[in-house]
């Protein structure tokens, strides 16, 4: 196996032990540098008594006034005469480094600072610090200067004049690039998904959530504010939930939302989401395609100007090497794996390189996988929004770094940002991430929902031979329901609402977005078998035939309020009959009459057998019903004895007149 071997190096780190929030402690380099007591952590909530930094730059690419917003306890900033430092730290050796730094392990040296007295610095209308911080790329006796390429540490702390101890401090990040220098790009993305709880309920309406309307709101905001690119899924229940909505409120969210996504692509999805592995295991593979593909049709009916991508799929729960093999069925040859898909999976390469699912027939399906480290990063929210931000986008760019350093081919790399589900939070951290990455030199801000070339030549990803059942029984409830459903479809018209409503029905029952799955599936084959049951035969089960042609005359009820169509078979061991199966469209609330032309072949009794079903498939919709028909007078043998008796009559007639003409010739 291709295993490649990223350097760490922790050479200029210096170990830290707790001190208080008045003890000086050095750098490794002599510099005086303290700690405050319960410093903000980037992606960690800070304490309330901490420091803050609520807005910074992120990308230095040249000399600039970088400014700090920060904003500090009442007790810590309450003696004027103390001062605010921003100081620049070594740069991280690599990513693990980085890792180190932010979680408070180790302490770089400082390499250079800048130093404002609380007297005189400026103040927002919130009453937040603004520090302007000049910094030169090159030698500048009147700026921070940071001369090399790579990712600075950067800490903003308020300083007793007295003691020259740190009264509170934060810690972040900053990405120092020069755009000509910089080396290969990469490929790098944010993966972002809309999606929220089914808006329809058990007993009809479709009702839109207020969580689901804020999901839209935050997704629709973010797109507002890049034209960049990213990746996104869709949910295609939420957006037909939309765009059938009666409400206003949710018109108008639909409109927007088409409005922002006309301008992208979006990676494929099932109707609601259903594991693809549980399906697999269950041996519904079928079933899910069938999932898969009204997700991309319901996609492309409400968004028809958004190109869908459905050779991409995002996964949420792990695969295993079967459910490989039907997605490659289902047409799908690029996975994006959240964290939770990598489970139990092993790989010939870090997640930040595109590989493809072991085994021969599957080299040209390409794997590209969320950081797991930056998705735990973005798992809660954050009290310090910009420093959660830019401590992701810092992991990223220290991976491209690590990644470029190993010698990986650049082609080879792509880096996604998400949070474990993908979905927005409404601290804004994500889309301050989308910035900092779409604004750093060597990097190429890309959708992944477009697929990734691979060959044989990308590394191997190996995913288990099986996944254990998780406990699911519904194999056999989801079975019966994709059969009847497919079935009684076929009995109503086209444009029936309630063919969209249970195929839906039936896409909640086969996933894991409702606490009770098998109540969908048992309310839909009760809405399903009430579509049968509806369809009555009236006809009296002894009826009599006079004659030796006739028909036998069905009567048919349907007593619901939309028209339904059926299949009439008849059969009848004494009865040749014209066409005796036929499709019967019946009127809502009234009874149709059936003829079916019919020759006796004999006389008596004997029975007629009625089967109706469902047009295709042949599901029955009413029990057999066996009708009694009784012949009562047979034209065939009739006209036999008429005959007899005719020629009888004639031979009488022909005798009686020749034996008169004898006898008058004689007397003649």
């Amino acid at each position: 196996m291709r295993r490649l071997l990223l350097a760490a190096s922790l050479a200029a780190l210096v170990p830290v032990t707790s001190v208080s929030a008045r003890h000086p402690h050095s750098g490794a380099d002599g510099t005086p540098f303290a700690v405050a007591a319960g410093p903000a952590r980037p992606g960690t909530e800070a304490p309330a008594d901490s420091l803050r930094i609520v807005s910074q730059p992120f990308n230095i690419l040249t000399r600039v006034n970088a400014r700090f917003v920060v904003s500090a306890p009442p007790a810590a900033v309450s003696d004027r005469r103390d001062r605010i430092e921003v100081r620049v730290h070594r740069r991280v050796a690599s990513r693990d480094s980085l890792r180190t730094i932010a979680e408070g392990a180790a302490i770089p040296s400082v390499i250079d600072r800048h130093t404002v007295s609380l007297a005189s610095v400026r103040r927002d209308e919130g009453g937040r610090f603004i520090v302007d911080v000049p910094v030169s790329l090159t030698s500048d006796p009147r700026a921070v200067v940071i001369p090399f390429d790579g990712i600075y540490p950067v800490s903003v702390a308020v300083v007793d004049t007295e003691t020259g101890t740190d009264l509170t401090s934060a810690l972040t990040f900053i990405n120092r690039r020069d755009p000509v220098t910089v080396g290969p790009s990469v490929r790098a993305s944010v993966l972002v998904a809309l999606t929220a709880r089914p808006s329809i309920s058990l007993d009809g309406p479709v009702v839109v959530a207020e969580e689901a309307r804020l999901a839209v709101r935050r997704v629709v905001a973010l797109l507002n504010e890049t034209s960049s690119p990213l990746t996104l899924v869709v949910q295609p229940e939420l957006v037909a939930a939309l765009a059938e909505s009666t409400d206003p409120v949710d018109t108008e969210l639909f409109t927007t939302l088409a409005a922002q996504l006309s301008r992208r692509s979006v990676a494929a999805a099932t109707f609601v989401h259903v594991d693809p592995a549980v399906m697999t295991g269950l041996d519904l593979a079928d079933e899910w395609i069938a999932q898969f593909r009204l997700g991309v049709s319901t996609l492309n009916r409400h968004l028809p100007s958004v190109t869908v991508h459905n050779e991409t799929l995002v996964v949420t729960a792990p695969l295993d090497a079967p459910t490989v093999a039907v997605l490659r069925r289902a047409g799908v040859t690029s996975l994006l794996l959240l964290p939770r898909a990598r489970e139990n999976v092993e790989s010939e390469a870090p997640p930040g390189v595109t590989s493809h699912p072991n085994g021969r027939d599957n080299e040209t399906i390409s794997v590209v996988n969320v950081d797991p480290r930056v998705a735990s990063l973005l798992a809660t929210p954050s009290a310090t929004p910009s420093v959660t931000a830019h401590r992701v986008a810092a992991e990223i760019l220290a991976e491209r770094d690590d990644l470029l350093a190993a010698s990986v081919d650049p082609s080879m790399i792509r880096l996604v940002a998400a949070s474990p589900g993908a979905t927005l939070a409404d601290d804004g951290v994500v889309a301050l991430v989308h910035r900092a990455l779409v604004g750093a030199p060597g990097v190429v801000g890309s959708d992944f929902s477009f697929r990734a070339s691979v060959t044989a030549a990308n590394p191997a990803t190996v995913f288990p031979a099986t996944i254990s059942d998780p406990g699911n029984n519904r194999r056999g409830g989801l079975v019966a329901a994709r059969r009847e459903l497919d079935a009684v479809s076929t009995m109503v018209n086209d444009d029936d609402p309630r063919r969209d409503r249970w195929a839906r029905m039936l896409s909640i029952g086969a996933s894991d977005q409702v606490d009770e799955p098998a109540q969908w599936v048992t309310t839909l084959r009760q809405e399903l078998r009430a579509v049968r049951q509806s369809v009555v035969v009236t006809t009296p089960t002894n009826i009599t035939l006079s004659s030796r042609t006739t028909s036998i005359r069905l009567q048919l009820r349907n007593n619901s309020e939309a028209p339904l169509t059926v299949r009439v078979r008849l059969s009848s061991p004494k009865l040749r009959l014209t066409d005796p199966a036929r499709t019967v469209e019946l009127a809502p609330n009234a009874l149709t009459e059936v003829a079916v032309p019919a020759v006796a072949r004999t006389n008596g009794s004997f029975p007629v057998i009625v089967r109706l079903t469902t047009p295709e498939d042949g599901l029955e919709v009413a029990p057999t019903v066996t009708i009694t028909a009784r012949v009562t007078a047979v034209a065939g043998l009739g006209q036999l004895v008429s005959i007899s008796l005719l020629l009888v009559l004639l031979a009488w007639w022909w005798s009686h007149r020749r034996k008169a003409r004898i006898h008058s010739g004689t007397h003649g």
